[in-house]
C-alpha cells in the first residue's frame, strides 16, 4: 500500500524493492523490480530509502555502503543519536543528501510558541486507529482507510506514528517530545491540542485521521509488561476521538470481552471501540516471556477463518467486526460505518 501510494502521488520514481527472502513480500506493484541483492540494485539507483524495520544493524551497514557509493539517503529507521551523527557527517563528507524522518518537528514547535489560545475540541470529526497490543501493524489499514475517505471527497488531515508513512507527506502524530516541556505533561498535552487544531484550520480539514503509536493500548498480562498505552493516553487527552478502530490479534474469540475493553477505553481515554479488525496473529505467551518482547504466531488460514466466523456469529450490535485478511474490504466497511454513525451526530451552530 505504501509503494502504491508513493507512486500514485508521484512522490518518488521507485524502481526497485530490496528485502530478505524470509519477508515473503508479494510482487504486486507494476514496474517495480523485487530483489534480495542490495549490492546489485545499488548500482542502478541514485537514492536509497530505508524503511523502519527490525534489521537495525544490517540497515546501518547498508546505509554506510550506499553513502560510500555516493547515493542519497532517505531514512525512516529510528537511529541512535551517535549513529545518526556519524551518518550525517559521512553524507556531508561525500556531498550527498541525507533526509531523516524520525526527528522532531522543530518548526511546528516554534509556531506553537507564538500562539495563545484555549484548549479546544476539534471542529471536524476525528477518527483514530490503534492496536490492542504492541507490534501489530496498523499502517496498511491506515493507508486504505485514508484512501476510502478521500474517495468520498473528504479533505483529510492524516497524522501518523509510523515514520515510513511520513514519506506520503502525512504529519507526525507526536511531533515533539515532552522533554522540551521539562516533564510538564499538562503543557505537552496543551501544545499537542494546539498542533491538531492549528492543522485542521490551515488544512481546512473535513476529517482528521490519527494512527496511534504502535505500542499497544491495553496490557493483557501482568507478567508481560508491554503495551501500557502511555502515548495513546496522552494523545487521547489532546484530541477528542469521534470514531475508533481497534486492530486486534485473534486471541479473543468472545465479543463480550471486546465490549468490556470498550467500556474500559471509555473510562480511560474517553472513547469507545466502534470497529475491530482481526488479524491472523496470536500472542505467543511463552516466547514473549523468553524474548521479553511481544511475539506472535500465525494460525492456519482454516483455523483463522473458523475463529473469526465463530466471532461474527455472536450477537453484538454496538461494535463492527472486520476480517483483517481483506483490508480493502475492511477499510471500505469501516469508512461507511463511520460516515453513517457520525452523520447522525451533527450539531447545528
Amino acid at each position: 500500500s505504501l509503494l502504491k501510494k508513493l507512486i500514485r502521488n508521484n512522490s518518488f520514481d521507485i524502481s526497485h524493492v530490496v528485502s530478505p527472502k524470509s519477508w515473503q513480500i508479494n510482487h504486486t506493484v507494476k514496474n517495480v523490480l523485487y530483489s534480495t541483492d542490495f549490492n546489485a540494485v545499488l548500482k542502478e539507483v541514485d537514492t536509497v530509502i530505508v524503511l523502519s524495520n527490525e534489521q537495525y544493524k544490517l540497515c546501518i551497514e547498508k546505509i554506510k555502503k550506499a553513502i560510500t557509493a555516493n547515493k542519497n539517503i532517505i531514512c525512516c529507521l529510528s537511529l541512535d543519536e551517535d549513529v545518526l551523527n556519524q551518518l550525517v557527517c559521512m553524507a556531508a563528507d561525500n556531498n550527498i543528501r541525507f533526509e531523516y524522518y524520525p526527528q522532531e518537528d522543530t518548526k511546528i514547535k516554534k509556531k506553537l510558541e507564538q500562539r495563545e489560545g484555549f484548549y479546544l475540541t476539534q471542529e471536524c470529526a476525528v477518527v483514530a486507529i490503534g492496536s490492542l497490543t504492541p507490534d501489530i501493524d496498523t499502517s496498511e489499514l491506515f493507508l486504505k482507510t485514508v484512501d476510502q475517505f478521500e474517495k468520498n471527497q473528504y479533505r483529510v488531515s492524516a497524522f501518523v506514528s509510523d515514520s515510513n508513512l511520513e514519506l506520503c507527506g502525512y504529519k507526525k502524530a507526536l511531533p515533539f517530545s515532552p522533554k522540551q516541556f521539562d516533564d510538564d505533561y499538562d503543557a505537552f498535552v496543551y501544545n499537542l491540542n494546539l498542533y491538531y487544531n492549528y492543522t485542521q484550520v490551515t488544512d481546512k480539514s473535513d476529517l482528521i485521521i490519527v494512527q496511534f503509536p504502535n505500542e499497544g493500548i491495553f496490557r493483557l498480562y501482568n507478567d508481560l509488561p508491554f503495551g501500557f498505552g502511555i502515548k495513546t493516553f496522552i494523545l487521547s487527552q489532546a484530541i477528542d476521538t469521534d470514531y475508533f478502530t481497534l486492530v486486534s490479534s485473534s486471541d479473543i474469540s468472545d465479543k463480550s470481552i471486546f465490549s468490556r475493553i470498550s467500556d474500559c477505553f471509555s473510562e480511560r481515554f474517553n472513547y469507545q471501540i466502534d470497529s475491530v479488525v482481526l488479524v491472523n496473529s496470536i500472542l505467543d505467551y511463552q516466547q514473549s516471556l523468553q524474548n521479553w518482547k511481544t511475539t506472535y504466531a500465525k494460525m492456519s488460514m482454516e483455523d483463522f477463518r473458523s475463529s473469526i466466523s465463530n466471532l461474527f456469529r455472536q450477537h453484538q450490535d454496538s461494535i463492527l467486526f472486520c476480517d483483517g485478511n481483506d483490508l480493502d474490504s475492511s477499510a471500505a466497511i469501516i469508512a461507511k460505518d463511520c460516515i453513517e454513525k457520525l452523520s447522525q451526530n451533527t450539531e447545528q451552530f
